[in-house]
């Protein structure tokens, strides 16, 4: 979802890009932007980057990871830290020999999991414990005490949502595309049931005003919070995208179970990179949300 919004927004620049993709999450799809003359597009596993690419980039922005839906990753910890971790080292180790001029690694708001005071800024109070945000915070401590981390600026986004994130085939989709699944196929006759109660709190983020963000930190370094300014439970989003599609009343259930590290309430501040960048939102959360209902349909 991520590095094809990026994909695009560096294109539309004018830029060259080099796209490399495993193609595990989606499979084996063609994107509108695979045939643009300056994508240079490889179908190749990130930890062996070192056999495709060799001479020193302009920018190198990571967001290659291994990843499943909620249901999984929280019950499967160590699988999750340590099949991404290889992924982390092996960049890792690529960029110090690569010699390449910037670094943004895109890191998580999950590293706040344990949070207890609200907003989170980019200090962490408490260390996260699910193998998910571990890793996330390894690697940045990796990267913050690596030889190139005076050209590298770690992201944290909140809870990214865009049209771009395809529905997989195994349904490990975040939580927007979920629930345009779920209200598209409820026709506006059932009631959809949320993950645990519904009063789980997220600030979201649009994708497209990311993508911006990404592109106003290619001479920062540090570790920078990015967010959006829509927070809002989960069951208020459901609610929110139901009336974007029926006139009805949402018909919205809980199945109440509570998920191992499923935060109940994660609201960032990102002052900091907002101060530094001036970057600021532009895109209507309410129309990204209608074009992911749209993309499901």
């Amino acid at each position: 979802m991520i590095g094809s919004a990026l994909c695009q927004w560096f294109l539309s620049k004018g830029h060259h890009v080099i796209g490399i993709d495993n193609q595990k999450r989606y499979g084996d799809i063609i994107r509108p932007h695979h045939r643009h003359p300056r994508l240079e597009n490889y179908v190749y596993d990130i930890k062996d980057i070192k056999d495709i690419l060799c001479d020193p980039l302009d920018l190198v922005i990571h967001c290659a990871y291994d990843i499943g839906g909620i249901k999984y990753w929280t019950k499967n910890h160590n699988d999750f830290y340590n099949r991404n971790h290889l992924i982390s080292c092996a960049m890792i180790d690529w960029i110090k020999q690569n010699g390449s001029k910037h670094i943004i690694w895109l890191s998580s708001s999950q590293v706040y999991e344990n949070d207890t005071q609200f907003p989170s800024y980019e200090h962490l109070s408490t260390l996260p414990s699910s193998g998910y945000a571990r890793e996330k915070l390894d690697a940045e401590n990796l990267c913050l005490n690596s030889s190139f981390s005076d050209r590298c600026c770690i992201l944290r986004p909140f809870n990214c949502i865009g049209a771009e994130e395809l529905i997989d085939s195994v349904n490990h989709c975040h939580v927007a595309v979920d629930l345009a699944q779920k209200i598209v196929s409820s026709q506006g006759k059932q009631p959809i049931e949320l993950f645990g109660s519904g009063k789980q709190v997220r600030s979201f983020t649009v994708l497209r005003d990311f993508v911006e963000a990404v592109g106003k930190a290619i001479n920062i370094s540090g570790v920078y919070n990015v967010c959006g300014s829509h927070t809002m439970t989960i069951r208020q989003l459901a609610e929110t995208m139901w009336s974007l599609v029926y006139d009805s009343p949402p018909m919205i259930v809980s199945d109440n179970n509570i998920l191992d590290n499923d935060v109940v309430y994660r609201k960032g501040n990102d002052d900091k990179f907002r101060n530094i960048t001036q970057w600021n939102e532009h895109h209507s959360i309410y129309q990204t949300l209608l074009e992911i209902i749209n993309s499901v349909d």
